[in-house]
């Protein structure tokens, strides 16, 4: 959908007095019957009521409605400021923010965040393997235990203490074949340089 011109923008293009008068006017309040009268006279132009009041709706009122609403945030943004501090408007900021993403989007940006912890996990992971003797059967469960642990903190996930132990188990096993497998192409890429 395009933002097509209105016939006053058309007109304002070879005198943009026109616009910065129109708004004052509109500003003051005048009605779009008078702000035409001195369009006419001022400028020799034949504009009607109806072609001040389609820029009035389509472009002057959202602007003034955006101006409003950016107006009432900043001075909601320094009550908080004033009220709580600083570090209260940064978290009112960031979850106003939140509520404006897509759910899309916000899945991605969590998926985003899932695969940046199982990257430092396995950076972990890497440097422990260069540093430290294999570890046992029991090491690994516990680490990849740790692992799960930390990535449901993150992700404010509570349901680990409700896991039964056989899904328990089988999360600690897929969490192990894929700690597994990437040793194997840590140690196939150290191997093949």
């Amino acid at each position: 959908m395009t933002n097509r011109l209105t016939e006053l923008e058309i007109k304002a293009a070879t005198k943009p007095q026109i616009l910065t008068l129109t708004k004052r006017a509109l500003d003051k309040g005048k009605s779009s019957a008078s702000i035409a009268t001195i369009l006419n006279r001022r400028f020799r132009l034949h504009l009607t009521k109806s072609t001040v009041e389609k820029f009035r709706r389509k472009r002057w009122l959202p602007q003034r409605l955006q101006l409003q609403q950016q107006k009432n945030a900043y001075a909601a943004g320094a009550d908080i400021i004033k009220e709580r501090g600083l570090g209260a408007a940064a978290q009112a900021l960031l979850f106003q923010k939140v509520k404006e993403l897509d759910p899309t989007h916000l899945l991605g940006i969590m998926r985003i965040e899932i695969l940046k912890q199982k990257l430092r996990l396995q950076k972990k992971a890497l440097k422990a393997a260069k540093t430290e003797p294999p570890l046992t059967t029991e090491q690994q469960q516990a680490l990849s235990q740790k692992a799960v642990t930390t990535m449901r903190d993150i992700f404010g996930i509570s349901d680990r203490d409700h896991m039964s132990p056989q899904e328990l188990a089988a999360d600690t096993r897929r969490l192990e074949a894929e700690l597994s497998i990437n040793r194997q192409l840590q140690a196939k890429q150290s191997t093949n340089p």
